[in-house]
């Protein structure tokens, strides 16, 4: 009986053997298919946060104009540049087109760029306004998660449409 008894043992290792190699198969694939390059929650929350404090931080700052003109109105007064009575930078008119985009150049190469962020900026225009859009992307593909924040307000013509989206 003593044959019969070893075989048993023998069987019963080789079984405690390969439930032990499937539950390290399983760890690992466990492992891969957890901690791929998926974006975390954390962090989509993260630079969706960031997106939205720099659009709420920009049309809330002081745009540089006489008195204290909010980027908020500097965007309202771009649906009719000529007739805007802004004087912003010495420019006024038209030029306030000018102004603004060198500002907002200004202030995402201080910022976002500085950071090290891809991202796209846009202000979105009503259709019977002086401008369309104004598009500013930076290293922000098609082929990359985005996280964007969007405000809106009412300007003259119509809604206008500010976005920031962070891409990585």
């Amino acid at each position: 009986m003593v044959p019969k008894t070893r075989r048993g043992q023998f069987e019963m290792l080789g079984l405690a053997v390969i439930v032990v190699f499937i539950a390290l198969g399983m760890f690992f694939l466990t492992q891969f298919s957890l901690f791929q390059s998926k974006p975390s929650t954390v962090q989509n929350a993260r630079t969706t946060e960031i997106a939205s404090d720099f659009v709420n931080s920009l049309l809330n700052s002081n745009a540089g104009c006489d008195g204290t003109a909010t980027f908020t109105t500097l965007i309202d007064d771009l649906e009719a540049p000529d007739l805007s009575p802004l004087s912003c930078g010495g420019k006024s008119g038209i030029d306030l087109v000018e102004y603004f985009n060198e500002s907002i150049n200004s202030l995402l190469n201080q910022t976002m760029t500085k950071w090290g962020y891809k991202y796209e900026f846009s202000v979105l225009f009503p259709q019977n306004s002086y401008l369309r859009d104004i598009v500013i992307n930076q290293e922000c593909s098609s082929n990359l998660q985005r996280q964007p924040a969007s405000y809106q307000f009412r300007g003259d013509y119509g809604i206008i449409q500010v976005t920031m989206t962070i891409c990585y």
